[in-house]
Formats: structure tokens, sequence, C-alpha cells
């Protein structure tokens, strides 16, 4: 998950006036935090409201922390942060645009917010139909590059660019995620197993996307 992910923070770093602090919403006990630390912001904040993800938080510096709680205004100072980032949540909310607006308001001027999210006008999404794993019960709203750039935009970000995303996943893992027929998954499964061949990694465009959007500094 962590090559996944990386490549979309890659595209937000040349934006950003400084690196000061590094916010992940969402991201259980915080591994991506790993990204701000070798990237050299000067604080890591992970924000979930899981009691075992923060149990199981491990800092990756003395810098990073873990603030449990929902992701509301207040948890942190309006302007305080320089990134903010959150994978694959936007579509399980119930109120994305006050989501993003809240991003808005924590980021500092010049600051930038990365998302990644589904793609239903991605072309796995369009060939599999509702066979496809975007389309889940848990995902309240749907999203494909256009309609994510305006919602960005509504909320006040002046830059919002999108992108595909590849996802970098072990063999054994695309097998289960695949929507083939239970004895032929079994089958599959049974013969890639946990061993080598299980193990090979495999990049792939499967119906994911990005999205880097700036706060308008003040020169915008």
């Amino acid at each position: 998950i962590y090559d996944s992910y990386a490549p979309a923070l890659d595209r937000a770093l040349p934006l950003l006036p400084r690196r000061g602090t590094f916010v992940e919403v969402g991201g259980g006990r915080g591994f991506m935090l790993r990204y701000g630390a070798e990237r050299g912001f000067s604080e890591l904040v992970e924000i979930e409201p899981s009691a075992d993800a923060e149990r199981r938080f491990v800092a990756p510096t003395e810098r990073a922390r873990f603030v449990r709680g929902t992701f509301e205004r207040g948890i942190l100072a309006p302007g305080s942060a320089s990134l903010v980032c959150f994978f694959q949540m936007l579509d399980h909310l119930p109120d994305p645009m006050q989501f993003v607006r809240t991003v808005h308001d924590l980021l500092e001027p010049g600051g930038a917010a990365v998302c990644v999210t589904h793609d239903t006008s991605a072309l796995t999404a369009r060939v599999l139909g509702e066979a496809s794993p975007i389309y889940d019960i848990e995902h309240t709203y749907l999203f494909n590059r256009r309609n994510l750039a305006r919602l960005f935009e509504k909320a006040g970000f002046a830059r919002a660019k999108t992108f595909r995303l590849a996802n970098d996943y072990a063999l054994r893992y695309w097998l289960d995620m695949a929507p083939l027929p239970p004895a032929l998954k079994q089958r599959l499964q049974r013969a890639v197993g946990h061993g080598r061949v299980g193990k090979l990694r495999l990049r792939l465009y499967m119906g994911n996307m990005g999205i880097v959007a700036q706060k308008p500094g003040p020169t915008s």
C-alpha cells in the first residue's frame, strides 16, 4: 500500500511553500507517516478514531503523534498543516463536501491535499459493472475524475489535478480481490499459496485515481 500511494504524495511536494506539518486522516496505525518523516516534514500527525489503531501506532520519529478522534473543525489549529492526505475513505463519508472544506481550513496558504479513491470511469469499472469492488454497500458516494475535481474546487481549492493511480500488490492479494467464481478463485489461491509465486508483486491500473489540490497562497 505504501508503494502504491507514495507516488501520489510525490506529486504534491513541488507545490508546497514549506514542509511543516504532515497530516494523514483515517490511516489506521499511521504507517504512511513514514513518508513525511523521510521527506523532512517538521511534524507528523495521524488523525484516526480507532482505539485499536492507537494501540498499534508506532511513531516513525519523535516528531510524530497520534490524535484519536473524528476529523472535524477544531481537532487541529486552522491553517496549521502543509499537507493533508487521505486514502480510500472519501467514498465512505456521509458528507464529502464538509470533509474537504475542513481539509481546506486545516491547510496553510499554499498547502496541498492528496486524496486517493475509486474511479467509476476507469476501464475496469466499466467492464466489470456492478461486479467491480467499487460498487460496495459501504461506498456512500461514487466519484470519477471530473466530479472529484469539482468537489475540491467548490471547497475552495484553486488548483485540483486528477490522475490515474496504479496499485502495487502481491499476486495473492490480487486474487483475493478478483471478482471470480468462488470455486475457481479457491483453486487459484491454493495453486499460488503463500510461496514465491504468491508474493510476486504486480503493479496494475485497477480503477483507482488520485487528486492533488492546492489551497490558494498569499499571491494566488
